[in-house]
């Protein structure tokens, strides 16, 4: 897999493999020395597992596929369990924001993505928002504040 090779490699070959991205707009200025924390929220992570909560709630899995391409390739718990160490070692921390009341997808997702970082030396914290949904903390709650 690529993200078994140098982390640099694997950003790159993501985005050179990306539909509709030219990798020469994304320069080559940025290292991953200088990424300082990475801020996820909302999820997915596990695309494989969404895929099954998504059919059950009337969404073709074929269509599912059909917007995700390969869902384990498209899974980042998956990916990374494929990361050597040394590209472990080179993540940045990792702070990962979901709503309890998420019905787009299960905060559970978080909870699987923060587990398996620090299952293979990543540095990874969670923090759970108790009755917001999918949205609420990129959206509804930054509006209120106006």
């Amino acid at each position: 897999s690529p993200c078994a090779e140098e982390l640099g490699d694997c950003f790159r070959s993501e985005i050179e493999a990306a539909p509709g991205i030219d990798a020469k707009e994304w320069g080559t200025g940025l290292q991953i020395a200088d990424i300082r924390q990475v801020v996820a929220v909302s999820g997915p992570y596990n695309i494989e597992a969404l895929a099954h909560v998504l059919q059950a709630r009337g969404l073709p899995l074929q269509l599912v596929a059909a917007l995700m391409g390969n869902l384990r390739r498209s899974s980042p718990v998956a990916r990374v369990r494929e990361m050597k160490p040394l590209a472990v070692a080179l993540l940045p921390p990792v702070l990962l924001y979901h709503g309890t009341n998420d019905h787009t997808v299960p905060y559970t997702q978080s909870e699987e993505m923060a587990e398996t970082l620090q299952s293979v030396g990543a540095r990874a914290s969670i923090q759970l928002f108790a009755g917001k949904s999918h949205t609420d903390p990129i959206l509804e709650d930054p509006a209120e504040l106006g």
